[in-house]
């Protein structure tokens, strides 16, 4: 019985380290940013960000958006300024809500492969809550086409909605490429499309405090 009661007490002294080492690694990484050298172009262009507290979604207005884009986009109609987000499947689907966020729920997300999704919302005007970040037309470029990428498609190179799967409607759900888990989450997601547009970013930010620190700084 001492020793189950002493395996048991270094297994959870053990996770709690693990959980302690996670958020120092984010927070130090959040606090280092990136360097980019690979653009040389004026900043003229804008895009934006936008958290919900927990989860960012980058922000475009429509008529920057590739044409080619938009028509993959169905039904999304004429808004001023589209969202797009990517995350957990379960975690998006079942949590419309955080009174709906269940442990198995986040266990899940966290630490099993699990299907991502990528999240639209169509917004009809500029809200207070859009973060500007300028760039030049070649950064947005990248960055639509990492957004683009995102997207699982089927053999036509068409993007996979899910029917009945908005909040609202003014948002839908699409099969996304690749797994969730403790090290790409919705808000890496972000940092990794930042890097990609050669936009100065944290290093490594699984929360949205560090992107935001970067941006705002």
């Amino acid at each position: 019985m001492k020793k189950i009661i002493k395996y048991t007490i270094r297994t959870v002294l053990f996770i709690l380290m693990l959980i302690l080492s996670y958020f120092i690694l984010a927070v130090v990484l959040a606090l280092i940013s990136t360097n980019p050298t690979n653009h040389h172009c004026d900043e003229t262009e804008t895009i934006f960000i936008q958290t919900n507290g927990i989860h960012l979604d980058f922000i475009l207005d429509i008529n920057d958006i590739d044409t080619g884009l938009i028509k993959k986009l169905d039904g999304i109609g004429h808004p001023k300024f589209i969202a797009f987000g990517w995350g957990d499947k379960g975690f998006f689907i079942n949590t419309p809500t955080w009174d709906d966020l269940s442990t198995k729920t986040v266990v899940r997300a966290m630490f099993l492969k699990s299907s991502s999704v990528m999240h639209i919302t169509k917004h009809y005007k500029k809200r207070n809550s859009f973060i500007e970040i300028k760039i030049c037309k070649e950064q947005r470029e990248k960055l639509i086409a990492y957004i683009e990428k995102s997207f699982a498609t089927n053999s036509d190179n068409n993007f996979l909605k899910i029917e009945g799967a908005g909040y609202t409607t003014r948002d839908y759900f699409y099969e996304g490429k690749g797994s969730y888990n403790c090290i790409k989450t919705c808000n890496e997601w972000i940092n990794r499309g930042l890097k990609k547009a050669d936009i100065k970013t944290a290093i490594w930010s699984p929360f949205d405090e560090g992107i935001l620190y970067r941006i705002k700084k």
